[in-house]
């Protein structure tokens, strides 16, 4: 027995089996086994199946089959057909021949393609179109040669596929054009960055479409770190098969340029790149995240209402400003930060024209809400929408109150040294006190805005009158020439000057709060005085007077600067009145000394007269009888009577004195010798009260025939008092060139004093011209020398710790000694007023005097101003008399006028730094940066160096502000800028560019330098600890761009630029990352 059975073997598999059994018989012919064979047919049982499947499948085929199968002969004869299931266009039943449905020219077309497919043996394919019933039709024919008579024919109805063909070319056409015009460039790329096709991208600026070849690489088109980004997120579309999309910037003629990559994966190993350029839209984006920065950093207060006049919006500097959060003011009228009269104005004026007039800008008092009041300047303008529509208002409100403050402050400084200018000028100008005072009190009143102004002048029995005064019209005048008694003084001659003597103003803001004695407040009420303040005028040690303002229709807050300022003109007073003092004495001196000059004259015209009118005594000598007479006269000249003196010459000499008695002896003898011609001679005789008379002897001889002098006869002249006028006229004439040569002295010291305000009045021009603390103390110690001649002294500053003060400025020989010194090594400044120290108390010299060296005297004066110290002026001198009074006086002015100075430099310097500075971080702004760098760059084309610029930006800064706030966010700012600042050299440069991104520029440093300490200082910012409120801990990562000047650019924009290029690839990377920029 035979049969097929399926079997499953060993394995589990199934296999088809052709099993034989033959029976085993034994000697009986009884069956005692059954032997089995077997073969494996699988492989024949499936081709059996698959014959069977093939020829149920051709069968079907044929019966479903929509060509049209031909049998046919060379000569187009059809032996048989089998007809299509649909329906032919052309063919209709074929009895005989192929010509009785084809035309001619399709007969002659299929005819030759038989003959060639029965003689090359190949199947032959063609296709063939006709007109019918006003429609195009179209047929496929394949004929495949079945020996060399005969062929079979496949016709096929293709006018769908036909159709659809056109459809699509023309379809193809479309997008071809749409490609080639869209803005987009497609690009098919591999994995490995071959370009396989690409269309379009007429506005894509990264790959220039002529470029894109296929078959061409990536990186033979792209820059590095472009190919090298496209096939990164190539890769990871075609490994995550999901869509990829990333920006990328580049730049293009000079131009920075935005793009949009889309990577989608096509297969397993390619992908399509959609690039848009984006440059728009990333500007806009930019442009908004910019005002959205600019109007959340701004530092002016941003306020943004509705139609209806509440507030929709406002920003952080309206928080600072206003002292309100945004959530308490939404939603809320303006009129809440104004006072009453400010909300009216500010609802009826201000909304009021700025809805007429599109704006609106001035200055209004806002309300804090701790209660302050600040002065802002505010503009107003019209907010609307893309219709033009109004939609609300701005106001943009800046805080001035400050600024205001400074003005104010440096409006009394001009108004100061206008009047002290003024008072100087005066003083030059003219010697007359009086109109001094006069001019002094007029413009003090008109500066300070009093109501009464006057100069008080002490007598020596310390009662005291006003001299001067400036008064309005419509008040009780001191000086009234009609009612002089107005003003009696007794309580500051009981007194003696009060507190006055003590060089101390006194202030009253309130006569009825100050507790002043009866007498006073009675005087003060009686010229309807409500407040004043009353400053010493001092000469010397001698307190002269004083100089009162008066404040009469109300109490008055007398504010310091007015109170320095009383006290700086008194003192200018002060060298007045020395001045005109001194000028009054010499003039007296003068007059005295004409006077005298008169009385000499009158003194000598009298003597002439007394010559011509007085009696001689006449005596003579009989030399021959040895007798002699004295007439009356000559006895009455000595005071005895005639008959009281013998004629003898005993009486002659007991009376006249010894040593005129040898010199007259000889005299006589060389007379008559003939060794001289005359005899005349002044003796000197006794008075009979004892006195002595001064006489003039005069004598001729007579000789008798023998020549002989035989008699002298001579006269006595009284020249007593000649001789006390004599003796007078030359005591005056010594007086005279001792009041000569002392006018000379005060003449010079006026000239001294003169030349000395000249060099005052030279100083404070150069002050107002000096722009640096260091320029205007430099400048007062050019003119030391001149003012005190081999002197030697230091102009200091104090520092900002108030601890040690710095030599600004030397002269004289002290100049090489240490230039800083702590503010207790000095006397001065530790008991806040002028330390003098003469020759006798050199122990009590300050440390910071040189004391290998010490000077004979030193003077060390505070620099003060508006009661803050600012230095120390210093004056040592070596030789006597160099440092008096006057000297000191000097001294003290120019003091006083370098502290003015420098008060007024510090806040000019503040000001021009806080305009300068970034007022969160404390580190340089933008404005600073740009005029910086162009200088710097400069310096550098002159001196042939480069200069490093870093570009850095806190990574995810956004995150900080609005996961712990703006407050975490500004602590954040402050410590890098602190670390920034730590980590550079002096001469290096670090600014705030914008929100959290900053820029450092490095003077003579490579790009390879810049680089590594970009990489530092992010080393260095991603450790840094930022503990904010012991609460926190903010971790914060940075980006940087490094550029170098020139390599990058070579201008401020250029160099900018590329910085910022690389710092955006940094970001782009993945951030916290130094790129250095490879333009």
């Amino acid at each position: 027995m035979r049969f097929d059975i399926p079997l499953q073997t060993v394995a589990g598999e199934l296999m088809n089996a052709d099993l034989f059994f033959n029976p085993l018989f034994d000697s009986r012919g009884r069956v005692i086994n059954i032997i089995v064979s077997g073969t494996d047919i699988s492989d024949r049982k499936q081709t059996e199946i698959a014959l069977q499947q093939s020829e149920s499948t051709k069968r079907v085929i044929l019966e479903t089959i929509p060509d049209l199968l031909l049998h046919l002969r060379r000569d187009g004869t059809c032996l048989n057909h089998i007809d299509s299931r649909i329906e032919l266009n052309n063919f209709l039943p074929i009895m005989n021949h192929i010509s009785e449905v084809l035309p001619p020219d399709l007969l002659e077309k299929q005819l030759e393609v038989i003959k060639t497919a029965i003689a090359t043996g190949e199947l032959q394919i063609y296709e063939h179109q006709f007109l019918k019933n006003g429609l195009i039709h179209y047929e496929e024919i394949r004929i495949l040669a079945l020996n060399d008579q005969e062929v079979l024919v496949i016709v096929r109805n293709i006018r769908d596929c036909k159709q659809a063909e056109i459809t699509l070319k023309q379809s193809e056409m479309t997008n071809r054009v749409m490609l080639a015009t869209m803005p987009d460039l497609l690009v098919q790329m591999d994995r490995q960055g071959n370009y396989i096709r690409k269309s379009g991208g007429s506005d894509v600026r990264v790959i220039e479409p002529e470029k894109v070849l296929i078959k061409l690489h990536i990186h033979d088109i792209l820059p590095p770190y472009l190919a090298e980004q496209q096939l990164y997120y190539a890769n990871l579309a075609l490994d995550t098969h999901k869509l990829q999309v990333y920006e990328q910037v580049v730049e293009f003629e000079d131009e920075r340029r935005y793009e949009e990559v889309r990577v989608a994966p096509v297969n397993d190993d390619e992908v399509l790149m959609i690039i848009r350029d984006v440059t728009d839209r990333k500007r806009a984006e930019i442009a908004l995240h910019k005002q959205a920065l600019v109007f959340e950093n701004i530092s002016d207060g941003v306020m943004i209402t509705d139609m209806k006049g509440e507030i929709i919006d406002w920003n952080r500097g309206a928080e600072r400003l206003y002292g309100y959060t945004k959530a308490e003011v939404l939603g809320k009228k303006p009129r809440m930060l104004h006072k009453i009269e400010e909300a009216m104005k500010l609802e009826l004026e201000i909304i009021s024209e700025t809805l007429q007039k599109g704006s609106w800008s001035g200055e209004l008092t806002i309300l804090r809400k701790d209660g302050i009041e600040r002065i802002t300047e505010t503009f107003t303008v019209i907010l609307r929408d893309q219709a033009g529509e109004a939609i609300g208002l701005v106001g943009v409100n800046r805080d001035i109150s400050d600024r205001k403050e400074s003005e104010k402050m440096i409006r009394q400084q001009i108004q100061q040294e206008q009047l002290l200018f003024s008072v100087s000028q005066a003083i030059r100008q003219s010697l007359d006190l009086q109109e001094i005072l006069a001019t002094t009190t007029r413009e003090v009143k008109d500066i300070l805005q009093v109501d009464r102004v006057t100069v008080y002048r002490f007598n020596p029995d310390w009662s005291g009158d006003f001299i001067i005064e400036s008064v309005d019209e419509n008040w009780v005048k001191l000086l009234d020439k009609d009612n002089p008694i107005i003003w009696k003084d007794s309580c500051l001659q009981k007194n003696q000057g009060g507190r006055f003597r003590y060089q101390k103003s006194y202030v009253a803001s309130d006569i009825h709060q100050m507790n002043l004695q009866p007498c006073h407040l009675e005087i003060l009420e009686t010229f309807q005085a409500k407040a004043y303040v009353a400053s010493p005028i001092f000469t010397g040690d001698s307190l002269w007077g004083l100089l009162g303002i008066y404040q009469n229709t109300m109490p008055r807050h007398w504010q310091p600067w007015e109170i320095e300022l009383l006290e700086q003109i008194a003192t200018q007073l002060a060298i007045a009145i020395y001045q005109s003092e001194l000028y009054e004495k010499l003039q007296k001196e003068l007059q005295e000394r004409q006077k005298m000059e008169v009385d000499l004259q009158q003194s000598k015209e009298q003597f002439e007269l007394v010559i011509q009118a007085s009696n001689d005594g006449f005596w003579d000598w009989d030399f021959i009888t040895n007798e002699i007479y004295y007439s009356p006269r000559w006895k009455e000249m000595l005071g005895y009577a005639d008959h009281e003196l013998p004629n003898t010459l005993e009486t002659w000499r007991s009376l006249i004195s010894p040593e005129d008695y040898a010199i007259a002896n000889r005299l006589i003898q060389d007379y008559q010798a003939g060794k001289i011609d005359h005899f005349s001679m002044t003796k000197h005789f006794t008075h009979k009260d004892g006195s002595t008379v001064y006489i003039m002897a005069r004598g001729i001889y007579l000789k008798d025939d023998q020549d002989r002098v035989i008699r002298m006869i001579g006269s006595h002249s009284d020249i007593t008092e000649l001789m006390k006028i004599q003796y007078e006229l030359e005591t005056s004439k010594q007086s005279l060139q001792l009041a000569t040569e002392q006018l000379k002295i005060r003449v010079d010291e006026l000239k001294q004093r003169n030349a000395e305000m000249l060099i005052l009045s030279e100083i404070n021009d150069f002050l107002q011209s000096c722009i640096t603390v260091e320029e205007a103390c430099r400048t007062v110690a050019t003119f030391m020398q001149p003012l005190f001649p081999d002197s030697s002294g230091e102009i200091s500053v104090i520092n900002n710790s108030r601890n040690y003060l710095e030599k600004v400025a030397c002269w004289g020989k002290n100049c090489d000694k240490d230039d800083f010194f702590e503010s207790n090594d000095c006397w001065a400044l530790r008991r806040g007023k002028v330390h003098h120290v003469t020759e006798h108390c050199q122990k009590l010299l300050c440390n910071h005097i040189q004391i290998e060296h010490p000077p004979l005297e030193s003077l060390c004066i505070p620099l003060i101003a508006q009661g803050e110290t600012l230095g120390l002026f210093s004056l040592s001198v070596f030789k006597v008399d160099q440092l008096g009074e006057a000297q000191k006086q000097l001294a003290v002015t120019i003091a006083e006028q370098t502290s003015s100075a420098i008060a007024n430099l510090m806040l000019r310097e503040k000001l021009q730094l806080q305009s300068i500075r970034d007022p969160l971080t404390g580190l340089f702004n933008r404005r600073y940066l740009e005029e910086f760098l162009t200088k710097e760059i400069h310096r550098a084309n002159r001196n042939g160096y480069s200069i490093g610029i870093i570009m850095m930006d806190l990574d995810h800064f956004r995150n900080i502000n609005n996961t712990w706030g703006h407050n975490a966010g500004d602590f954040a700012l402050k410590e890098v800028a602190n670390l920034l600042t730590n980590m550079i050299r002096s001469s290096d440069t670090v600014c705030r560019y914008g929100g959290e991104e900053m820029i450092l520029i490095l003077s003579e440093s490579s790009l390879k330098d810049t680089a590594k300490k970009a990489e530092e200082i992010r080393v260095a910012i991603e450790k840094l600890p930022l503990n904010y409120n012991d609460e926190l801990f903010i971790k914060v990562t940075s980006s940087f761009g490094v550029a170098c000047f020139p390599d990058q650019g070579k201008t401020v924009k250029e160099i900018l630029q590329a910085a910022d290029v690389a710092l955006y690839q940094a970001k782009a990377k993945g951030r916290n990352q130094v790129i250095v920029s490879c333009e």
